[in-house]
């Protein structure tokens, strides 16, 4: 198995919207000389461009067909160095959460109702009780699990060290209601519940979904992947799913190892866990199943990754998912590492759930060894994997480019409320000027409408053909990095954010 270099990268937004999180942008571009300025352009420049941009797209408002600029939408929020570029979104009715593993908070910023911006301070956060631990890096909602009649919040803490003798098992904490905003000097402690991991190294909470009901009591389930898991092979990964009627009752914090069932990837750098969801019947027996990705997992090629669906009406007991998995979907090439991202719903609206898989390492068809990644997304049909295990991908949607890691992030959403759901694909890297140095990093989102019969989606689809094209040509911006659907205005359709980097102000 082979896996990809970490990175760290930013960008600069276009305009500058109203301030937010009291957040203070700081400029890191050095004088060259006294009084001049240079700015840093290209590679190697991500320290100049450390703070992030998020702009809130509203589902009323899509146009039929267009090229828009990510900057630009129902509002734009900008935040600054001491918040850092890597944050979490959540969009819940009239409400954006943020994640901010740097500071270890997590905040709400209300919707003004009938505005064009958000507010522009936070009217609370939760604060980690630990440095260091990213508090914030994932936040998710759980379907109601004290009874109250109101979901949960979710926030994970994957560097979360349970003890002097430990190092980053990883913890999520379950926080009662998401409607009202946090009471000030609400922290960690203050939780319904924290869930710690139980193996050193593992980061449990690196995803997180909260599933409905799965065993039965009218309550919400929690699936937590832990990517880092060693188990039985080094680095093999490992998915946790926590039952309500195992969570209820039992004294926090909770031990995942002694509560839950656990399965792993089954081979050597694997990581398992990496992407998790749970909102979909894919088997077809009405039960929410699981779905799991190991995109380092290795198959008829070499980091090709793998996808595996569990059988949420009758789940398998804990074990490696080559032996407790309903199906396996492989990539389709060496180092393609498909499941990187993933996401599940109804396309074509025959009541099915489809499946969505990134693959943001796989090369142009013609690509020479060893070229950038361009990627790929592969999307499959619901009703061929409940009634034949069909496996094949019924559409693939092709990169612009090399280099543009298409498939870094993905989202399937009915957003314009026509009952079909809308396939969002992230290519962080995209380049609009291959070869520019200015333009390094601009990224793109690519939106395609759901279709009856999967109208207009061919077996082979390029990225550029997509109703709506989200780009501009600004280094380091790599749009599309991060995507999340919600309904923040309130009007019962589904909207999404774009989470992009910014150079310091």
């Amino acid at each position: 198995m082979s896996r990809p270099q970490t990175e760290q990268r930013g960008d600069r937004p276009a305009r500058r919207p109203s301030g937010w999180l009291a957040g203070l942008a700081l400029s890191l571009t050095g004088p060259s000389a006294p009084g001049c300025t240079q700015a840093c352009t290209g590679p190697g420049c991500d320290n100049s461009f450390n703070a992030a941009a998020i702009s809130a797209q509203l589902g009323a408002e899509l146009p039929p067909r267009g090229a828009l600029s990510p900057l630009d939408g129902w509002s734009l929020l900008r935040g600054g160095t001491d918040l850092g570029p890597n944050l979490s979104v959540l969009l819940q009715p009239g409400a954006l959460w943020l994640g901010v593993p740097k500071l270890g908070a997590v905040t709400r910023i209300s919707a003004r109702a009938g505005s064009r911006e958000l507010s522009a301070l936070p009217e609370a956060s939760i604060l980690s009780s630990r440095s260091g631990d990213s508090f914030g890096e994932e936040i998710t909602t759980l379907p109601d699990l004290d009874g109250d009649g109101e979901d949960e919040l979710v926030v994970a803490s994957p560097r979360w060290s349970r003890s002097d003798t430990t190092r980053q098992g990883g913890a999520v904490h379950v926080f009662s209601g998401l409607r009202a905003p946090p009471a000030a000097g609400l922290s960690q402690q203050d939780a319904l519940l924290r869930v710690e991991g139980a193996e050193n190294g593992a980061r449990f909470g690196t995803s997180v979904a909260g599933c409905p009901d799965i065993d039965g009591d009218g309550l919400g389930e929690l699936l937590v992947g832990s990517p880092w898991a060693d188990g039985a092979a080094g680095l093999e990964g490992a998915a946790t799913l926590l039952l309500s009627s195992e969570l209820l009752g039992a004294p926090s914090p909770i031990d995942a190892g002694a509560v839950g069932r656990r399965w792993t990837g089954g081979g050597v750098g694997a990581a398992a866990g990496s992407a998790v969801s749970c909102a979909h019947d894919l088997i077809g027996d009405s039960a929410p199943d699981l779905v799991i990705a190991a995109p380092f997992a290795d198959g008829d090629h070499e980091a090709e990754g793998a996808v595996w669906v569990l059988d949420g009406g009758a789940l398998p007991d804990s074990g490696p998912l080559p032996e407790t998995g309903a199906l396996r979907i492989a990539g389709t090439v060496a180092d393609g590492w498909a499941g990187w991202a993933l996401s599940t719903g109804d396309v074509d609206g025959d009541g099915s759930a489809d499946l969505a898989i990134g693959q943001p390492g796989a090369p142009e068809a013609a690509a020479a060894y060893g070229a950038p990644a361009a990627g790929q997304v592969l999307l499959f049909d619901g009703a061929a994997l409940r009634d034949r295990g069909l496996t094949v991908p019924r559409v693939r949607v092709r990169a612009e480019a090399e280099g543009d890691a298409l498939g870094r992030a993905l989202a399937l959403a009915d957003l314009n409320g026509d009952g079909f759901a809308e396939l969002l694909i992230g290519a962080p890297r995209r380049n609009p000027k291959q070869g520019s140095l200015e333009f390094f990093d601009s990224g793109a989102l690519y939106l395609f409408y759901g279709a009856t019969r999967w109208l207009g989606l061919r077996p082979e689809v390029q990225a550029e053909e997509a109703d709506i094209v989200y780009a501009t040509s600004q280094q380091y911006l790599r749009a599309g990095q991060r995507i999340s659907i919600g309904d923040l205005d309130e009007d019962g359709l589904l909207d999404f954010a774009i989470l992009q980097r910014t150079e310091a102000d």
